[in-house]
């Protein structure tokens, strides 16, 4: 997995081994992930 810093009261889960590179977005797995914008919200 990996450590990402993360904003107070959120939280994400990345199940990886390792940092891919993705062809399609031309960026590495953990760099795409850091750079998207929020996409829902889980409330319970």
């Amino acid at each position: 997995m990996f450590p990402l810093q993360r904003k107070k009261d959120t939280g994400i889960v990345v199940r990886a081994a390792q940092n891919r590179y993705l062809k399609a977005e031309k960026s590495y797995l953990c760099e795409h992930l850091t750079s998207q914008q929020v996409q829902f919200i889980i409330i319970s």
